[in-house]
């Protein structure tokens, strides 16, 4: 890799969502913004939120179409399915590949062996995310909180992640129970009983995979204003694009745009020259406080005078 490539570069961008997905605009913006538009940008959706899991290998195959087609200079991959489907073609290669969104651990996939890798992994940021709840919510020596996912890729990813940082299912003095569901009546169910169970509040992860009845995607925005109208706790989120009047009420949480320019902040290295095996990959701890006004004020919580001054209102 040399850096004329630096002036202009063909960067090909491997969503494993779609465009209309808030996380990727967000992080095809931080893109964008960052590398300039002097390059030459392709991309393919993977459009695995919303295709069945049958699909997949196809969708992959027409994204590695794509990529003999374009020659790119450097390759963008986008979260966990765009690494698991593509990983092993492109270590084959000498194209230089940047990954971001990455829930899995880089040894699921042997990528700190591979030469021609380096990026940004996504985690949760649950522990910081149960000390704003502290703050808010009413005082109270021991908490149990509900921590919800759908049974997508990367909600299984972030599920092992969050177990490996508890200890016997506690993290401080709150319980954390962690609960993965396909269906949407099951996410209804889990949402109508959080009180009758005790809980002090609701983590809502993903919810971009749950199906109906009948096998049939529901639309994620769908999930979350259904979840919004009838939460019977606090709900509280880990990633921005969930926090709205319709979603959830607030939370200490990770940012597409900030990723995106992570990573693009790594390509440029590439394409300056660097090889990506001299960049040591990072971990995405970028948190913002992020809240709905609305959402606080139907909660009837208190932001505590060292928050407030930080935070990002929606509303």
């Amino acid at each position: 890799m040399t850096c004329c490539y630096a002036n202009a570069a063909k960067i090909l961008i491997v969503e494993s969502y779609h465009s209309e997905y808030s996380w990727d605009s967000r992080y095809y913006q931080g893109i964008i913004d960052t590398l300039g538009d002097e390059h030459v940008y392709h991309t393919f959706q993977m459009d695995t939120k919303r295709l069945p899991v049958s699909e997949h290998a196809a969708r992959a195959d027409s994204a590695w179409e794509t990529y003999l087609e374009v020659k790119p200079d450097i390759v963008i991959l986008g979260d966990d399915n765009a690494v698991k489907y593509l990983h092993e073609r492109l270590r084959k290669t000498t194209t230089p590949v940047v990954f971001l969104g990455l829930n899995t651990a880089s040894r699921e996939y042997n990528l700190n062996q591979a030469k021609n890798f380096t990026g940004i992994f996504e985690r949760p940021l649950l522990k910081r995310s149960i000390v704003l709840a502290q703050q808010l919510l009413p005082k109270k020596s021991n908490r149990k909180v509900l921590v919800l996912f759908d049974s997508g890729t990367t909600s299984k990813a972030s599920i092992d992640y969050i177990r490996q940082i508890r200890t016997n299912n506690f993290i401080g003095n709150t319980q954390v129970d962690i609960r993965s569901v396909d269906k949407f009546e099951d996410w209804q169910q889990r949402i109508l009983t959080a009180s009758d169970r005790k809980y002090d509040a609701v983590f809502v992860g993903l919810y971009h995979t749950i199906k109906d009845k009948n096998g049939n995607h529901i639309s994620d925005t769908d999930v979350l204003r259904w979840t919004q109208k009838n939460a019977t706790v606090p709900h509280f989120g880990f990633w921005s694009f969930s926090i709205s009047p319709q979603g959830n009420i607030g939370g200490y949480v990770l940012d597409g745009y900030v990723h995106g320019v992570t990573a693009a902040a790594i390509a440029r290295k590439i394409l300056q020259g660097t090889p990506p095996n001299r960049i040591f990959p990072k971990t995405d701890s970028t948190g913002r406080y992020i809240m709905s006004r609305s959402g606080i004020k139907k909660w009837r919580l208190v932001v505590p005078d060292n928050i407030l001054t930080r935070v990002i209102w929606v509303d």
